[in-house]
């Protein structure tokens, strides 16, 4: 019986009565073959193989295609490796240590792509010219990843990263969802200068409140429809506060708008209140009256300015009463009552009732 080999790994299957006194090397390479295909790593090196590369297992030898795990590195292309020979089934742990698309085929049938940086599990089916090489890559989930009551951990303070391809979104279906380190100040951010965008449903019918990134960016508020922001409590604004056309800065309210009113107008049987002291700059319209610094004056066509107290109340007038443009005045102090005329007092009413004239006084005649 000749000497034969294993379908697979090449193992030396030595005939009956041959190899007589060489079964000692026979026995040895076939142990070092099975050595290598349990757990050999061989590193391919495709510095100088172009855009293809054979991958060879050879009978009863040591062989570049016997290893367990294959490392493919140093490429300068993306590269095709051929399994050989198409005949051999065969498992490897295949790495991708090079910057380019490594493919591996055994016949016309299935191949595998190992991107840069992958890794798989590959299997070749020796079905010939037309096998088949398939994958499990290592890079992803076939199953639930069930790590209940354990951490997704890092070590040396590294990053851990998700990240989808292309459009990809990474969903977390939970009702709560907890950030930051215990007790630390957490921060939500983009991943360079995208805005921050949060909404519900997916953004369908939603408002939205969107941080907008870049120097002196605005935060925004923009509620659905009708839809209001609302606040409960109180609300601190630390610079200045737009309100539609208006602008609150500290102490002031003004009007964005080029000469806009402020309208204050409550409703119904409501009032404007103020507690304090209100000063105006500029005029003061009040109804049909004006007041512009020492004038009160009527917006009325020849209007008249009544005040009129209530019910015992008296009109309280604390200093002298010029009358018209004349150079008239009511003179009113703690002693008497009288007219002066261009500062000269003309006649007078005292306290004890004495009544003082500059000049004679004329009880009858024409005025």
């Amino acid at each position: 019986m000749a000497t034969l080999y294993t379908s697979n790994s090449g193992i030396i299957k030595p005939g009956s009565g041959e190899q007589s006194g060489t079964w000692g090397t026979s026995v040895n390479t076939n142990f070092d073959i099975i050595d290598r295909a349990i757990s050999g790593y061989g590193d391919v090196d495709l510095s100088s193989s172009g855009a293809a590369k054979t991958v060879l297992t050879t009978n009863g030898a040591l062989s570049e295609g016997g290893y367990a795990v294959l490392n493919f590195s140093g490429a300068t292309e993306a590269c095709t490796v051929t399994l050989s020979p198409n005949t051999k089934g065969c498992v490897y742990i295949a790495r991708n240590a090079g910057s380019f698309n490594v493919v591996i085929q055994q016949g016309s049938g299935n191949t595998v792509t190992l991107l840069a940086g992958g890794a798989a599990l590959v299997w070749a089916d020796g079905g010939g010219a037309t096998a088949n090489v398939r994958a499990l890559d290592l890079a992803k989930l076939t199953a639930n990843l069930d790590v209940n009551g354990n951490s997704i951990v890092s070590t040396s303070n590294g990053n851990i990263v998700l990240a989808p391809n292309g459009t990809g979104d990474v969903h977390l279906d939970a009702d709560t969802v907890r950030v930051g380190d215990s007790n630390v100040n957490a921060t939500i951010t983009t991943n360079g200068t995208g805005d921050l965008i949060l909404n519900t449903n997916s953004g369908t019918n939603s408002g939205t409140v969107t941080i907008a990134d870049g120097v002196n960016g605005n935060i925004s508020f923009a509620p659905n429809g009708t839809g209001e922001v609302q606040v409960t409590g109180g609300l601190t604004v630390t610079g200045d506060l737009d309100v539609d056309n208006l602008n609150v800065n500290g102490n002031t309210i003004s009007s964005t708008d080029t000469n806009g009113n402020i309208v204050f107008v409550p409703d119904g049987t409501g009032e404007v209140q103020v507690t304090g002291g209100v000063t105006v700059t500029g005029d003061l319209d009040v109804d049909n009256l004006n007041v512009n610094g020492n004038t009160i004056s009527s917006t009325d066509t020849n209007g008249d300015i009544v005040l009129s107290p209530d019910g015992t109340g008296s009109v309280n007038i604390g200093t002298d009463l010029e009358l018209g443009a004349s150079l008239w005045k009511l003179v009113i102090d703690g002693t008497k009552v009288g007219f002066s005329y261009n500062g000269t007092l003309m006649f007078s009413i005292s306290t004890s009732g004495a009544v003082i004239a500059k000049d004679d006084i004329t009880a009858f005649g024409t005025p």
